[in-house]
């Protein structure tokens, strides 16, 4: 298998799952859902709600 053309999904980008998508995404192509709106639309805009790992790392992750 080749790593670098894999891409993992998280689902729910709550307290568990954005922490989770923003470890991995320093070494994976990752793709984040969440039901949630306003959560999406928040850290598309680069804000942490969950202040699990804080805007700036919101700002400097790549993930779809």
């Amino acid at each position: 298998m080749n790593h670098q053309n894999l891409t993992i999904g998280v689902v729910g980008l709550g307290y568990v799952g954005l922490p989770l998508l923003i470890s991995f995404a320093k070494h994976y192509k990752m793709v984040g859902f969440d039901i949630s709106k306003k959560k999406i639309d928040n850290l598309l805009s680069g804000h942490d709600d969950t202040n699990e790992v804080g805007n700036d790392a919101i700002k400097n992750t790549k993930a779809s």
